[in-house]
């Protein structure tokens, strides 16, 4: 039988949600799809709610969600981070483009 740490911080699915920058109902879909681990707390009869750990936490972030080194360094760490950067770099121009244009409706250059 396993015990649980009473070190261990749990966090509930609206607050690790919210440490990620993601919805609840992203974090529970990654749940079910096993791309984060999450455990049932159980509250009565046959009610729980999902928890995750901060160690979990902590792994998800490390290998998923891209630092601003990786996206300023010539060689991302993670093929995750590749894939932003090459997503930022296309869409740059698209970006400028719509700036612009919008800065020319607002001082009414274009109509």
């Amino acid at each position: 039988m396993t015990c649980l740490n009473p070190k261990l911080k749990l966090f509930s699915l609206r607050t690790a949600a919210a440490i990620l920058l993601v919805s609840p109902h992203t974090l529970k879909r990654w749940a079910r799809l096993g791309l984060i681990e999450s455990r049932r707390q159980l509250l009565s009869g046959c009610a729980f709610r999902l928890v995750f750990s901060e160690a979990e936490l902590l792994r998800f972030i490390h290998e998923n969600m891209p630092t601003s080194d990786d996206l300023e360094s010539f060689h991302p760490r993670s093929e995750r981070a590749a894939r932003i950067k090459r997503i930022v770099a296309v869409h740059r121009g698209y970006l400028g483009k719509a700036a612009a244009a919008n800065a020319a409706r607002r001082y009414g250059k274009l109509r």
